[in-house]
């Protein structure tokens, strides 16, 4: 029982180095300003608390090609907390079929200046399959290496999605999210 002390000590230090840097500390999620759905997903829960949000792009169906673009404007930053990139195949039964699927996804970002931050192409089924957080369903996919990056305050990204289809997976739905956070999920 000695240690639970301790536990509790790291706890709270973990959730201090959280909010002591970053945009996020004083403005929040308020400062977002590019494309698609922004939320908080913070909870605070007596000495410890976790900050974070989610920023959920446009859904579209698994069974077509797809290519998009979005902006990301003024990312909030959480300390020096990456940013998780994850493609999601909102199917809960797909894990056990998953290294049959023909299906194929690039994501790239890019800095205001047009230099690669970081990107990722690989057939799904070769990806990370792990649980989606906060009430999302089916898989968040990622690359361990290339799905992670660190924001810089007041930067304008670039994320391109280019999905190429498998026909098993007509009206099936997919969709990118990106998310950031510290002292849980």
């Amino acid at each position: 029982m000695a240690w639970i002390p301790v536990l509790l000590c790291l706890f709270i230090l973990t959730g201090c180095a959280c909010r002591s840097r970053g945009t996020y500390l004083n403005a929040g999620i308020a400062q977002y300003s590019g494309d698609g759905r922004i939320s908080d997903t913070s909870e605070h829960s007596g000495f410890v608390s976790t900050r974070g949000y989610l920023i959920e792009f446009p859904r579209f169906d698994l069974g077509r090609s797809y290519d998009d673009r979005f902006r990301l404007i003024n990312l909030p930053t959480i300390g020096d907390q990456e940013i998780q990139i994850r493609f999601v195949v909102d199917d809960e039964t797909l894990e056990r079929t998953k290294k049959k699927l023909d299906a194929s996804v690039t994501v790239s970002l890019t800095d205001s200046a047009g230099n690669l931050v970081t990107e990722f192409s690989s057939k799904i089924g070769n990806l990370v399959w792990s649980s989606p957080i906060h009430g999302h369903t089916g898989y968040a996919l990622y690359d361990s290496k290339h799905s992670l990056f660190i924001p810089r305050p007041n930067e304008a990204y670039f994320l391109h999605v280019i999905y190429s289809p498998d026909a098993s997976l007509v009206s099936k739905s997919g969709y990118v999210y990106l998310y950031s956070g510290c002292g849980g999920s």
